[in-house]
């Protein structure tokens, strides 16, 4: 999986991937476990679109396929007191 870190991570450097900021400069991209994955970003269409093309790096370098079936986006506009979330398959 450290070829997935290393493509997310040149991705936010370059700027093609807009990241979720935590606090002053703390940024959270991704998050990788032994059966899962999360990505963060804002939810443009860009930043969507450069962590599908980092998938599919994934899968022609490594033979790693995610299950589009399996993949899922969850939307959400804001951080508002009270949370609300919005779901829908990516894909």
């Amino acid at each position: 999986m450290e070829f997935l870190s290393t493509h997310m991570n040149l991705s936010l450097a370059a700027g093609a991937i807009k990241p979720i900021k935590k606090g002053g400069e703390q940024v959270v991209s991704h998050l990788l476990f032994v059966d899962g994955m999360l990505f963060f970003s804002k939810g443009n269409v860009a930043s969507l679109k450069t962590i599908d093309k980092v998938l599919e790096l994934l899968a022609a370098n490594t033979g790693l396929v995610i299950n589009k079936l399996k993949k899922q986006s969850i939307l959400q506009e804001r951080m508002p007191k009270q949370t609300s979330l919005k779901g829908s398959y990516w894909g």
